[in-house]
């Protein structure tokens, strides 16, 4: 046989220092993340942890894209799981979401280096890293400063998604697979919401609805999820205009998830979708149209939604109307932020409030109130200015880009934005870490899809 010393060199790459360190890593991470998760001392699983920890770790330092879109997608089908497994007890008390919020950051600053990504670029980098400032800065005075690292970490972990997601896109159909995948990974939490709609075995803790939740835990999260993903999938199905396979099966989706935001009760999302949609109108009048319509009929109809907005009328002075305990929350707020304008740290509202909610202290039911108590009148500053460059940045980018598909998430982006923004004013958004990944991969798609557009345009 005759030598070929090309291939035959190519060959020996394999063994070179670099990558024989990467493997170790890998392996040696591999181990920690099985040991760790305590599958070590159970044979039956210690393999596949084994082979999992391993694979995570190649992912993050090989192909670190590939690793970020599984743990996107594990977030929509493993939610409970991530929150309830403690892998480091005691102080610290680190479950596997905080674990999974480490690794993206490692994933992103991995990415950053090695692929010499311009920050300062991006164009949210400058308000997104006045905000991160204030917040490590606050942990300094917070009365709990593992929680307020922890909600450091957990930021830090949504702008690293964020850049990752921009870096990794470098043309339409990566984005249309990753839109696909979204969605197809979606269908386990349908199937289970589905599920506990029939079988009758969602939360009843709050109220008599049988309001369900899927894998998110919580109803709420799982509302805030739904909406988000309809919106991109009503903008979608408005994309096709043609009859046909993409747009019947858009339909089917905006069909199965809008049934399953309504069973999930959750009055926050229902209003940001109304918001989203009014949004949408500007574009596609018909919306205008079709909305009030679809309201009338479904409260005329279905008498559970009709109860579930009944105690959003009534008076103040009662303690069942939602409205009144939120309003009594956000009382509770002011004294605090007027007596400490420069923040109490990330995490204080809920120990230094003392309203009870059913015999539980309650988060601040509003974004805005939370940050300014926790974080202070700057940290409220450095978060409004965000929202307004990622609405700016949007709304610029759907106003100069051609290709009708990239147009269209960013009007569904927008629509989102302008949901998320105005539904924070009564609800915990900071808290659904499943939201947050996905409003930010939503922010990083977009952005991705004007970078490429404007490349074709230079190559042309």
């Amino acid at each position: 046989m005759r030598f070929n010393r090309p291939t035959y060199m190519n060959n020996i790459q394999l063994f070179k220092i670099n990558n024989v360190l990467i493997l170790a890593f890998a392996i040696l991470g591999g181990i920690g993340l099985n040991r760790i998760l305590g599958l070590w001392a159970n044979p039956t699983t210690h393999v596949l942890g084994l082979l999992v920890g391993i694979s995570l770790f190649v992912g993050i330092i090989i192909k670190p894209e590939v690793a970020i879109w599984g743990l996107v997608i594990l977030r929509s089908i493993a939610g409970p799981f991530m929150q309830a497994t403690t892998v480091f007890p005691g102080a610290l008390n680190i479950n596997i979401s905080g674990i999974l919020n480490l690794l993206v950051i490692f994933a992103g600053m991995y990415y950053i280096v090695t692929k010499k990504v311009n920050l300062l670029e991006l164009p949210i980098s400058k308000p997104y890293s006045l905000f991160m400032a204030i917040c490590f800065a606050t942990t300094l005075i917070a009365p709990d400063k593992i929680t307020a690292i922890r909600y450091c970490v957990r930021f830090l972990s949504y702008f690293m998604l964020y850049v990752v997601t921009i870096t990794v896109l470098q043309n339409k159909k990566q984005i249309v697979n990753l839109i696909h995948i979204i969605f197809l990974s979606a269908i386990i939490p349908l199937s289970v919401g589905f599920y506990q709609f029939f079988m009758g075995t969602g939360s009843m803790a709050i109220s008599s609805f049988n309001r369900i939740f899927a894998t998110f835990g919580h109803p709420v999260p799982y509302g805030f999820y739904l909406m988000l993903l309809l919106v991109i999938a009503i903008v979608l199905f408005l994309y096709y205009s043609n009859i046909g396979p993409q747009k019947i099966g858009w339909g089917i989706i905006c069909l199965a998830m809008g049934a399953s935001l309504l069973q999930t009760f959750t009055r926050g999302a229902w209003i940001g979708l109304i918001i989203a949609l009014i949004v949408i109108g500007f574009r596609y009048k018909r919306v205008w149209v079709f909305l009030p319509l679809l309201l009338i009929a479904l409260v005329a109809l279905i008498t559970s939604i009709s109860e579930r907005l009944a105690d959003i009328s009534e008076p103040i002075s009662e303690q069942s109307s939602s409205l009144s305990w939120r309003v009594n929350l956000w009382k509770e707020a002011f004294p605090m932020i007027k007596s400490n304008p420069i923040g109490n740290g990330l995490g204080s509202f809920v120990l230094y409030s003392s309203l009870k909610i059913k015999d539980q202290l309650s988060g601040a039911h509003n974004v805005y109130l939370r940050l300014a108590m926790e974080t202070g009148l700057l940290g409220l500053g450095a978060y409004l200015w965000l929202m307004f460059a990622l609405g700016k940045e949007a709304i610029k980018n759907y106003i100069s880009l051609s290709d009708g598909y990239f147009k269209m998430l960013n009007l569904g982006f927008i629509s989102i934005l302008a949901a998320y923004v105005i539904a924070s004013i009564g609800d915990n958004h900071l808290e659904y870490i499943a939201f947050q990944w996905y409003f930010w991969l939503f922010a990083g798609i977009v952005e991705a899809g004007k970078r490429i557009e404007f490349r074709s345009l230079i190559n042309e």
